[in-house]
């Protein structure tokens, strides 16, 4: 049905009729146009047949009539050549021709065809659905390659982010083992005033050893002495 549907939007508007030049805006209008243009399809469909069929008579005859010669295939390989004029154009002449003549206009039957009985395999794809496919696939790749455009991307801020974090981890570091220094060096130039507090030693152990050693308790009243420090630290 899809067929029949899209052969009658194409005929309706550029295809024949060209029902698009006519910008209409009321339904009421419209519809009235698109029943006008579904009778003379109609017509136009069934003068066309008609006469194809009034030609394909002799041929028909001619070809079921002979007898078919011993060692030829019983039915083609190859599908016949279809239609080089639509049944609806060749109406549509045919209409104009006896209007222009003054003759009367031809009304045309309905000829009904058999059903196919053969399936022909495609020698060649038609050249629609070959660009159609090149088209899909030019756009898959660009979808794909956007999406790992992006991959990329994401990875390279992550990377980035743990940089810098690092980075600023390190930092970090540096300036607590400074500090832990800072301290230690108080401690040693003046080893009688200096008093380090235990949260003090603490930290500076903790900075300066990696926390291999034992490290004194927060509540602990034993001050760092500088001999502790300078063997941490020389």
């Amino acid at each position: 049905m899809r067929f029949w549907i899209e052969d009658e939007y194409k005929e309706h508007k550029r295809g024949a009729f060209h029902g698009e030049h006519t910008k209409m805006t009321d339904p009421k209008r419209a519809e009235r146009l698109y029943l006008v243009m579904a009778v003379a399809m109609q017509v136009a469909v069934l003068v066309g047949g008609a006469l194809e069929a009034r030609e394909q008579q002799p041929k028909r005859a001619h070809m079921y009539g002979r007898r078919r010669r011993v060692g030829r295939p019983a039915k083609p390989l190859w599908k016949p050549r279809g239609r080089e004029q639509s049944c609806l154009e060749r109406g549509c002449q045919a209409i104009s021709a006896a209007v222009v003549r003054g003759d009367e206009v031809p009304m045309g039957q309905m000829v009904a065809e058999n059903w196919p009985t053969q399936l022909y395999a495609v020698g060649k794809v038609a050249s629609s659905w070959v660009r159609k496919r090149k088209h899909k696939e030019a756009v898959r790749r660009q979808r794909k390659s956007k999406q790992a455009e992006e991959r990329r991307r994401k990875r390279a801020e992550q990377c980035q982010q743990e940089a810098a974090a690092r980075k600023q981890e390190q930092e970090g570091k540096r300036a607590n083992r400074q500090l832990a220094r800072h301290e230690c060096e108080l401690a040693r130039r003046d080893p009688v005033g200096a008093r380090v507090t235990p949260e003090a030693s603490t930290r500076a152990r903790r900075l300066l050893t990696g926390g291999i050693q034992d490290i004194p308790a927060a509540g602990s009243s034993r001050t760092a002495s500088p001999a502790i420090l300078e063997d941490t630290y020389p």
